[in-house]
């Protein structure tokens, strides 16, 4: 009886199932991405829709079902947040417009006030009214502030205008920081200096502030009022809304309109 040495041989090895790397990709991606905002989702969910053509395709499958939602979140957060967004930059340009809305009309109002006390003077020799009640062309509400209290009007020859027009305020009290005077009413507007004052047509008066300048045309009588302050424009229209850094008329242009 014969005898066989073994072979050289070992048992065969074990049997090794296919991978799906890609599919492995798609996976953690997609995981990752629940996690993120829904920062990886869409890359997981595309290489998840390419790891279905090949076996095996369970975290394939996977990463399509957590790529899919991750994305669906993450938009939604994308649209919340740009709501909210959104939302706070309206709320900034509201204040802003209702901030302005006030420092418009005032402004507006000292310029019709402007206008014919300096029509007035230049009528009567120079003389300048006594009170703003003989100046037959000026309306009475460019008399009353956006506060419902009338503006005072003085004669003061320690300006170059010889009088200057006071509102209150939103306080009503005289001689307090919330004082909005004619003579200063470039800092209303940020502009520091003494205001002089020139006159035009129709109720347009361009205040000078030093090398700058405030156009303003228009008022409270179902028209626009326009402010043009150094080139940068706020305006009222007729319907009572304002608009903000529009590009306005300046110089010799706003005189001219």
């Amino acid at each position: 009886m014969s005898t066989y040495a073994p072979g050289p041989y070992g048992p065969p090895a074990a049997y090794a199932p296919p991978s799906n790397g890609l599919g492995v990709a798609a996976f953690v991606c997609s995981l990752i991405g629940l996690f993120t905002g829904g920062l990886l989702s869409p890359i997981g969910l595309i290489l998840g829709l390419v790891a279905l053509g090949r076996p095996p395709r369970g975290l394939a499958i996977a990463g399509v079902v957590l790529g899919f939602l991750g994305t669906c979140g993450g938009l939604i957060l994308f649209l919340i947040f740009g709501a909210a967004l959104l939302a706070i930059l309206g709320i900034g340009v509201l204040a802003f417009t209702l901030a302005n809305a006030e420092k418009v009309e005032v402004s507006a109002d000292m310029a019709q006030i402007a206008a014919q006390v300096l029509d007035y003077r230049e009528k009567n020799d120079g003389v300048l009214p006594a009170t703003l009640t003989i100046l037959h062309g000026l309306r009475a509400d460019a008399l009353v502030d956006p506060w419902g209290r009338t503006y005072r009007y003085i004669l003061d020859d320690e300006l170059d205008m010889g009088f200057d027009v006071i509102s209150d305020g939103e306080d009503g009290r005289p001689e307090t920081l919330d004082d909005i005077r004619l003579s200063r009413l470039g800092e209303v507007w940020g502009l520091d200096g003494n205001v002089s004052v020139s006159g035009g047509e129709g109720g347009a008066v361009q205040l000078r502030v030093g090398d700058k300048r405030i156009n303003i045309r228009g008022g409270r009588d179902g028209g626009s009022i326009t402010v043009d302050v150094d080139g940068q424009t706020h305006r009222i229209g007729g319907d009572g809304q304002t608009h903000a850094g529009e590009t306005g008329a300046s110089g010799d242009d706003a005189n001219n309109q």
